[in-house]
């Protein structure tokens, strides 16, 4: 209901969608995610530099083999499909994400790619 009543008015095309449903998860303070690339229908690149998950990973375990960041993976994959996919929820799943760089792998920020 409050997406309806106050998103909704602000949103004129899918692209504004995805900037909005990512601005909506940043609101939980779990790590602020940003759109580095968008290309309508095909391909969503996100980054985030202050990820919650790889910290975690770090303190307990030391550096990882490979990306920890599922939720946001999840989520960048979700934009996609919620946006550009048949509607709910038979359209999930029709894009995937990899986390190409992760802050546990000793990078600088974690990036993940989704695409159909």
């Amino acid at each position: 209901m409050h997406w309806r009543e106050y998103i909704t008015p602000m949103i004129s095309t899918p692209e504004d969608e995805v900037a909005a449903l990512v601005a909506f998860t940043n609101i939980f303070g779990i790590g602020y995610i940003d759109i580095e690339e968008l290309i309508p229908g095909e391909r969503l690149v996100t980054v985030v530099k202050n990820a919650y998950d790889p910290g975690r990973y770090m303190e307990k375990y030391g550096p990882q083999p490979y990306g920890r960041c599922y939720m946001f993976s999840a989520c960048t994959a979700s934009y996609m499909d919620l946006v550009y996919s048949d509607p709910y929820p038979s359209g999930m799943g029709m894009f995937k994400a990899r986390e190409v760089t992760c802050r546990s792998t000793g990078g600088s920020i974690c990036r993940f790619i989704a695409e159909r």
